[in-house]
């Protein structure tokens, strides 16, 4: 009985890993793309209109005056694009709304990657996080008022690693 038992916690556990892994891959937010440069990004055809509304140490958030704000069936107060201080590039994205809505959000978020790996309970707000090959999402549950998903991706050390692990010159 222990045996069937360890492996079935075995397969549940890797499946969990492959469901967060294997079959979905983020490229990017919506119709950008990880590393895209701000100013070459175009939505339906035209250069996109966005507004800078803070900067920060890891980069300038920026907002789409026109975004559609629904996810699924949660809308959304706010979708705020960050582009890297050293060079403009889409790395991040940060989705705010309202606190009756974040289970939707994380129904949303289990239903496309699995089950979260990390929870974490600090301060005001309960953090949930998965993993998905280069890409972070992390989920803030704040115990007033709202959620933030973040959705952010280290696409530049994967873009480094390809590169290193494809050296021909000796």
């Amino acid at each position: 009985m222990k045996y069937i038992i360890t492996i079935f916690t075995i397969f549940a556990l890797s499946a969990n890993v492959f469901a967060q892994t294997a079959e979905n891959k983020i490229e990017g937010f919506r119709t950008l793309k990880w590393g895209d440069e701000i100013s070459n990004i175009m939505i339906n055809g035209e250069v996109a209109n966005f507004i800078e509304t803070e900067k920060a140490k890891e980069g300038t958030f920026y907002i789409l005056p026109s975004d559609n704000l629904m996810i699924g069936n949660v809308l959304l107060d706010e979708i705020k694009y960050v582009f890297s201080k050293k060079d403009d590039k889409f790395f991040k994205v940060s989705l705010t709304g309202k606190k009756e809505d974040v289970e939707q959000m994380k129904f949303i978020v289990n239903h496309k990657y699995g089950e979260h790996i990390n929870e974490t309970e600090k301060d005001d707000k309960i953090m949930r996080q998965w993993i998905v090959n280069n890409v972070t999402i992390t989920l803030k549950d704040f115990t007033f008022n709202k959620f933030e998903l973040l959705i952010e991706s280290d696409w530049e050390a994967a873009e480094a690693y390809k590169k290193n692990t494809n050296v021909t010159d000796f």
